[in-house]
């Protein structure tokens, strides 16, 4: 009985054992890309998720400062649409120099196929790799050297090297990156000099949220910005600067609101102080109308109200012009009751001489 158990554990073991894959593969061309390297779903037809993990723990690897990675990714591939097709990954990077990340993306490419698997874009340069997962996942590098470019898989589109990573690839994790211990319960730290968050369809559309952070350089630094993505580029809908100013439409407000297009709204309250009634004062100087009309003719707009030159220039103020516009619908009012006491006097004399005739 004892033996028997312990045939049963040894058995056991070896299964566990073949179950598992780990290994080592060199991902060769040019260091200024990433290049496209397959793996297999070892795990798909035992109802699980794959789990891998690719590392370099030494830092000075293949070449001195190089470079360490621990990347993990769990993933069930489409297999030919079956669906429930997913790829998470957590990638904790060092790197110096000019390399910035040693994962340029990942993409499904089951789709059209029963290969079950997916590709990493892995960087290059003649840089090892060690894997180790819980199935086979028999990794096949396509680098021009271990294997030709570009990889095809079976019905699906030709996939070569990228020069840059994929706007969604973090070097420091994907939530509560670079942190031991989560104090909020979400936490996105993307390491570096911004934070990035995606939402994207199966057509890879979608909207980013950025916290441009240190970004220095670009339109983006010390903001926050919604974005909408697509295959035709990134599109700016939403930003918060440093100064708590919000641009809808722009990522340069230059105001505590700023809108690059059309309001539509029921109603706009605009709070000032001082309204026009001081032009029925007795204090209040009406300028004669034929000074007016003077300065009309000379500036081709009424006076103090601002000219095209200033308006295009400088915009509108609408609060400052709703009271400019009251001020002159009053001092045409002023101007209406002077003809209407002329108007009556000169009736009142030609009804006299009427009268004297």
């Amino acid at each position: 009985m004892t033996r028997l158990l312990s045939f049963c554990l040894i058995l056991l073991s070896c299964t566990v054992a073949r179950a598992q894959s780990s290994g080592s593969f060199v991902v060769g061309g040019s260091i200024n890309n990433y290049y496209p390297v397959a793996f297999q779903d070892g795990a798909w037809s035992g109802n699980i998720a794959t789990e891998l993990q690719i590392g370099r723990s030494y830092i000075h690897q293949d070449v001195n400062w190089r470079g360490a990675v621990i990347a993990k990714f769990r993933f069930h591939s489409n297999n030919w649409g079956n669906a429930a097709n997913f790829i998470d990954a957590d990638v904790r990077t060092a790197t110096t120099g000019t390399i910035t990340s040693f994962v340029g993306g990942w993409q499904d490419v089951s789709f059209t196929n029963a290969s079950t698997q997916i590709v990493i874009w892995l960087k290059g340069g003649t840089t090892t790799y060690y894997y180790n997962a819980n199935a086979a996942v028999n990794p096949v590098v396509y680098d021009g050297v271990a294997n030709a470019l570009p990889f095809t898989p079976s019905g699906g589109s030709a996939l070569t090297y990228k020069t840059a990573a994929d706007s969604y690839v973090s070097t420091q994790g994907r939530s509560s990156a670079g942190n031991l211990e989560l104090t909020s319960n979400l936490m996105i730290n993307g390491g570096g000099s911004y934070g990035q968050m995606d939402i994207y369809s199966d057509l890879n559309a979608g909207y980013q949220f950025v916290a441009g952070g240190s970004f220095s350089g670009t339109a983006w630094a010390g903001k926050m910005i919604i974005n909408y993505a697509n295959y035709k580029g990134n599109n700016a809908r939403f930003t918060i600067d440093s100064l708590g100013n919000v641009g809808i439409g722009t990522v340069t407000p230059q105001s505590l609101l700023a809108v690059a297009g059309t309001i539509t709204a029921k109603q706009v309250t605009v709070t000032q102080t001082g309204w026009s009634d001081f032009v029925f004062s007795p204090a209040y100087h009406l300028p004669s109308l034929d000074s007016v009309a003077a300065y009309a003719t000379l500036h081709h707009h009424l006076p103090g109200v601002p000219s095209e030159t200033e308006l295009d220039k400088n915009g509108l103020d609408l609060g400052a012009m709703q009271k400019l516009q009251m001020q002159k619908i009053e001092e045409l009012t002023l101007y209406c009751a002077q003809l209407a006491r002329e108007n009556k006097a000169l009736r009142n004399e030609i009804n006299k001489l009427k009268k004297s005739h």
